[in-house]
């Protein structure tokens, strides 16, 4: 199978949250302050925009008050269940099944496009068929936000290896990800056609 078949499994099975407790919710991820804060300074408050891999609704309870009207998309309805409970105090956001790689969204339909800690789930294959599909989705001069993990030292392999040792690998580890240079991403990201225009790391 594919990373993007797994995902899809696993997101799907019944043991999901049991096996992986605050998993849907996204608990354990980080960096989400200075995330949200490109979100807010690049993304018009009147925006149709889409949460890409919305998960358990952490994120979408954040992106909701910021723009106009929101989708968030992930592969299961039971991980959208969870998402729909957490949101019911926000106003309406279009929950939607997706797959295929984003070959499902339709052409020029957002303004923005968000995706907080998702990208590093897909190969490099997978990642460019994504954000091609990401690219189409976008209205002219839209926007994509995302989010990504790197290896562009030494210090972050050594520190990544520790955590595959101490809490394993498989398809519901936390830590099952494709890291790549931020160059690598980069360069995906212009050969999909998009312009990358801020880039906040080390």
């Amino acid at each position: 199978k594919t990373a993007y078949e797994i995902y899809q499994c696993d997101w799907s099975s019944d043991v999901c949250s049991s096996d992986l407790p605050n998993g849907g919710m996204g608990a354990t991820w980080g960096g989400l302050d200075t995330f949200m804060g490109l979100v807010a300074k690049h993304v018009s408050r009147d925006a149709h925009a889409l949460e890409l891999g919305c998960g358990g609704g952490r994120v979408t309870r954040h992106i909701r008050p910021l723009v106009g009207t929101l989708v968030a998309n992930d592969v299961s309805e039971r991980i959208l269940a969870e998402a729909r409970a957490a949101t019911t105090d926000l106003a309406p956001i279009d929950f939607r099944v997706t797959y295929g790689l984003g070959d499902d969204l339709r052409k020029e339909e957002f303004d923005a496009v968000i995706g907080h800690e998702l990208l590093m789930q897909f190969d490099f294959d997978e990642l460019l068929r994504f954000c091609s599909n990401i690219h189409r989705s976008l209205k002219p001069g839209g926007l994509f936000i995302a989010s990504v993990y790197t290896f562009d030292d030494p210090s972050e392999m050594a520190q990544h290896m520790g955590m595959i040792r101490d809490h394993g690998a498989g398809a519901r580890s936390p830590f099952r990800v494709h890291r790549m240079p931020r160059r690598t991403y980069q360069d995906i990201f212009e050969a999909c056609g998009f312009e990358v225009v801020e880039k906040i790391g080390r």
